[in-house]
């Protein structure tokens, strides 16, 4: 057997299934929810609703886990400044390393929106729509997540309070 020959060496790549790996229910109450509530979702899909329940649960909320969730809809009340941005990136990424363990950040932008131009203005590098977007919104949370198992798979989640 000699290291130069390429007959020797054959490469197989095997599929790991990571993105069928992960199943759950679907929760969504959203129009764009084509499955329905309770369908079968997979992968980084999945994920993303799982997130976006996270963070906008209100602490306090979910039965027998009282830290389950995040108090980012307090924010709105508070001066929007370095140190609110800053609170609010501490509060989403411990409520994710405690309750998601399955998410990577990959990007993390908290920004004041003026409410005039919310309507009007694109959200997000790949998305145009933002999960509470109103008239009254002003503060803006965006935020891409892949899963820890495959970071080539991302979602870019956009939250309006």
């Amino acid at each position: 057997m000699a290291l130069g020959d390429a007959t020797l060496y054959k490469v197989k790549y095997v599929t790991t299934g990571v993105e069928k790996s992960i199943v759950g229910l679907n929760s969504s109450l959203s129009p764009s929810n084509s499955g329905g509530v309770f369908s079968k979702q997979y992968g980084i899909h999945l994920i993303k609703n799982n997130v976006i329940d996270l963070l906008t649960t209100k602490k306090g909320d979910r039965v027998m886990l009282p830290e389950f969730g995040t108090n980012l809809h307090l924010a709105v009340f508070e001066p929007l400044d370095n140190f609110l941005f800053s609170e609010i990136q501490f509060e989403i990424a411990t409520a994710l390393a405690t309750y998601e363990p399955r998410v990577k950040i990959i990007n993390f932008e908290v920004q004041e929106i003026d409410a005039t131009e919310a309507f009007t203005t694109t959200v997000g590098p790949h998305s145009t729509e933002a999960v509470g977007l109103t008239s009254e919104s002003q503060l803006l949370i965006s935020l891409t997540v892949a899963m820890k198992d495959d970071v080539l798979a991302t979602e870019t989640i956009n939250l309006a309070f």
